[in-house]
């Protein structure tokens, strides 16, 4: 009998708002089908949470490879004019 290996189909995000911290990171996980890449994985999570700007991103993406931003990440909103 084979054993069927684990598939993730998550995007998990870590976020740290200072670098080097001793603090948690904020973590969630993102449904790979909902965004296209791990960056917008991070930038909706920082959206949801409110966060303008973190020092440090890890993201495990659904292949089991990592993706990070070391020198932070900022989101930034567009306002559209009516």
């Amino acid at each position: 009998m084979r054993m069927q290996k684990n598939v993730v189909y998550d995007y998990d995000v870590a976020l740290w708002r200072y670098w080097p911290s001793s603090d948690f990171p904020i973590v969630a996980s993102v449904r790979a089908s909902a965004v296209p890449s791990a960056l917008v994985a991070a930038l909706r999570v920082m959206a949801k949470r409110r966060i303008r700007h973190v020092s440090y991103v890890a993201v495990r993406c659904p292949d089991g490879t990592f993706q990070r931003w070391e020198n932070g990440l900022t989101l930034h909103e567009e306002v559209v004019a009516s």
